[in-house]
């Protein structure tokens, strides 16, 4: 992981200097000069103008802004007004800028110069925010110390402490706390507050510093309730439901040391958001597997389910096989492995019968698993595991304990198990029936282990698993399961008998077969 991590920070950073360099040339190409440098520099990786506009003279902050920080001193030493904004017009001042370049010694000249701490550009930014950003503890102090407004709001709301439990910074959150922060602040667009960033920054100390100053463990962003509407748009939608709380966040990003801090502060862990998606859930459908062992050990409800039916055991099972077609999902990095977190769930008393009540919801809209024959209503998980032969080892284990083979669907588990049959690239996984022989012969094994009946019928057709086999042109599986007492005369609803079915080659296999049996 840590390879990853450090190649998507080469790959993050060679993004910016091409920007940068981009910018530079587009600079020169604007001026008529070749020396772009002279016009612009770039500040990380922003690209900074050096030069006020033609016929405006510079202020202070073009000075701070464009790094003269000796000429900007020393127009501070002579009195200048170190309140005037930058000449382009935005309201930003010699603080923001001065702030933002992290010189603390710049920022302490102009506040003992005059400078107002808690003024606001036209951006809504305040010099406190910019050090909020990037947690400087410096900045913060001294800014706090000149009477900077400690929420310093923009104006969607999102306040210094906001920024700053983003970021991890504990000492500089608790500067903020000690003078007045409103830990309880939420912002206006979407009713965050400072604990939801921080979990959703995977921050654990800093949930436990907020918690102890007051903040709400369990609040909840707002609810989005959107407008039914009629589009000729044929594909499906998915709009941000919202009501996200601290814990939501923590399980959706995968902190795994948070969980035991929320349980500690007194989340519930339990609270889903308003579509009935807890924790629990959040953390399997993004793959978060070692954050559900977490919940899981801090007491949350294995059986949960949310206003799709969707339960952890259904989301376990159905999230255990990678796509080989269509957009696959990213191989998770966690230690723990589906099945194992199916057997916690299992062991911690789920129930393993929970079907869904509805289709459930594309996960990502655009690229997501594809709609499945397994996901509409009365699917349970033990169908979703057999479907295709898809998880031998996920159905024996649902059976084991104690899954109704005879499923709520109506459907023979035994039959769907072996109906495996070649896909396409149309089966974004193999639940379509786009198994192989193998995988059905893998689940009538596990099946018969488990203590399935050989000669389940399937109550819509009267099919038993045999008829189904035959069917498929399954020799193997045809083979297993004679020798485990499936009869080839028994007929189907419509007086069809698997020997019916077969053809010559089929009928031999099947005659020599029942031939070694009868020896």
């Amino acid at each position: 992981m840590s390879a990853l991590r450090d190649h998507g920070r080469l790959a993050a950073a060679a993004a910016r200097i091409g920007r940068a360099v981009a910018a530079a040339c587009l600079a020169a190409s604007v001026l008529g000069t070749a020396v772009a440098d002279e016009r612009v520099r770039v500040h990380e990786d922003r690209l900074v103008s050096l030069r006020p506009p033609v016929g405006v003279d510079a202020t202070i902050a073009d000075l701070v802004r464009a790094g003269a920080r000796d000429d900007a001193l020393a127009q501070i030493a002579a009195g200048a007004d170190v309140g005037v904004p930058e000449a382009s017009g935005n309201g930003t001042t010699a603080l923001h800028w001065a702030v933002y370049q992290h010189d603390v010694e710049l920022t302490r000249a102009l506040l003992e110069a005059g400078a107002d701490p808690s003024v606001r550009n036209l951006f809504g930014s305040t010099p406190l925010m910019e050090a909020a950003i990037v947690g400087h503890t410096a900045l913060i102090a001294l800014l706090l110390e000149a009477g900077a407004d400690v929420e310093s709001a923009n104006y969607e709301g999102q306040t210094a402490l906001m920024a700053v439990a983003r970021t991890g910074n504990t000492e500089a959150a608790r500067l903020l706390l000690d003078a007045g922060a409103d830990p309880n602040a939420y912002e206006t667009w979407g009713g965050q507050t400072a604990l939801m960033w921080a979990a959703a920054r995977r921050h654990p100390e800093m949930l436990r510093l907020l918690a102890e100053h007051g903040a709400d463990p369990n609040a909840r962003s707002f609810d989005r309730v959107w407008e039914r509407r009629t589009t000729a748009e044929p594909r499906p939608k998915n709009y941000d439901t919202g009501g996200m709380t601290a814990a939501l966040f923590a399980a959706r990003e995968g902190c795994v040391a948070c969980i035991p801090v929320l349980k500690e502060i007194g989340a519930d862990l339990d609270l889903g958001n308003r579509n009935g998606v807890t924790p629990l859930l959040i953390a399997l459908l993004n793959l978060r597997w070692d954050t559900a062992v977490a919940l899981i050990d801090a007491g949350a409800n294995p059986t949960q389910w949310d206003v799709f039916g969707r339960s952890p055991v259904y989301v376990a099972v159905d999230l255990d096989a990678l796509l080989s077609s269509g957009h696959p999902d990213v191989p998770s990095f966690d230690r723990a492995k589906p099945i194992e977190v199916l057997e916690r769930l299992l062991e911690a008393g789920a129930n393993p019968d929970v079907p869904l009540r509805q289709r459930q919801p594309f996960r990502n809209v655009t690229f997501d698993r594809g709609y499945r024959d397994g996901s509409g209503p009365g699917i349970t998980p033990l169908h979703r595991a057999a479907e295709g032969g898809l998880n031998p080892a996920a159905a024996a284990l649902l059976i084991r304990h104690g899954a109704n083979p005879l499923m709520i669907n109506d459907t023979a588990v035994m039959v769907v198990g072996v109906s495996a049959r070649p896909g396409n690239n149309h089966s974004r996984d193999r639940s379509k029936g786009a198994g192989t022989e193998e995988d059905a012969l893998a689940m009538a094994r596990a099946l018969v282990d488990a203590g399935v009946d050989v000669e389940q019928r399937d109550p819509s057709t009267g099919k038993t698993a045999l008829h189904v086999a035959v069917e498929r042109g399954h020799r193997q599986v045809v083979e297993y399961l004679l020798r485990q007492g499936a009869s080839p005369t028994l007929e189907s609803s419509s007086g069809e008998t698997p020997l019916d079915l077969a053809d010559d080659e089929m009928r031999a296999t099947i005659e020599a077969v029942l031939a070694s049996l009868d020896r």
